[in-house]
């Protein structure tokens, strides 16, 4: 699981956005001159500034992480859900990342669908078909399969993106993507704070790179035939199946 202090930074790479005052400057701006140009007393005078700058930039970036970010990710006060990012090694080296929201599902009140409407389309409609307005699932094969009920409250997990890198894909196994969604749903960090998890699947996820390859060149074909041209025989089928 990426860190919020490692979110932090590649959100903001120069730094908290921080603007100077009075009492204080920017240790890049060079007004006033280069620092041999002054007198010892201004030279101080200039540290003590730059001093007060970067305290109060520390400052800022201390509240920015206790506001929007958690120990799970990037955090939203207003609706409670975090935005998990998860990296997948191989061997060590970065080969690809999951990225996930968990939602709160309160006992009591309608925060759920509050959350997945403020979040995402996706997850507005992801959220609905699965459960009703309190979070508690409505899909008769959940319920089914929910013999204890745990299923009802706790964390809401949905997995928005599996990137997996093409080279740690080899003779274009799909398997991997299977692998990287259990090590996400595993991560310590998580354990105990979700109870119900959701997918979209993407069927290009499942499909070698000659089968991906293919299915464009037969979009393209029948986009080139224009809408009014029924596809042929074999185009159809061929796509069907593609589709399937």
């Amino acid at each position: 699981l990426v860190p919020k202090e490692e979110l932090y930074n590649i959100d903001h790479p120069d730094g908290p956005e921080f603007y100077g005052d009075d009492d204080s400057c920017d240790p890049g701006d060079k007004g006033g001159g280069d620092d041999e140009d002054l007198t010892e007393e201004k030279k101080a005078e200039r540290e003590a500034k730059k001093k007060r700058w970067e305290n109060k930039r520390e400052k800022r970036r201390r509240e920015d992480l206790e506001t929007y970010y958690s120990d799970l990710g990037h955090h939203d006060e207003s609706y409670g859900y975090d935005d998990i990012t998860v990296n997948i090694k191989v061997d060590g080296v970065l080969s690809g990342e999951v990225t996930l929201v968990l939602i709160p599902r309160p006992r009591y009140g309608y925060l759920f669908a509050e959350a997945s409407d403020a979040h995402s389309q996706e997850l507005q409609e992801v959220g609905w078909t699965l459960c009703n307005s309190r979070g508690r699932p409505k899909v008769r094969s959940i319920k089914e399969a929910d013999t204890d009920g745990k299923a009802r409250t706790g964390g809401f997990l949905h997995f928005k993106m599996v990137r997996i890198r093409q080279a740690y894909r080899p003779l274009d196994s799909t398997n991997i993507v299977a692998s990287a969604v259990k090590a996400a749903l595993t991560v310590p960090e998580l354990k105990g704070k979700w109870s119900l998890a959701s997918a979209v699947s993407d069927a290009s996820v499942y499909m070698k790179k000659e089968e991906k390859k293919r299915c464009m060149e037969l979009r393209r074909e029948l986009w080139r035939n224009g809408t009014d041209v029924a596809p042929s025989t074999a185009q159809a089928e061929e796509k069907k199946r593609l589709d399937d």
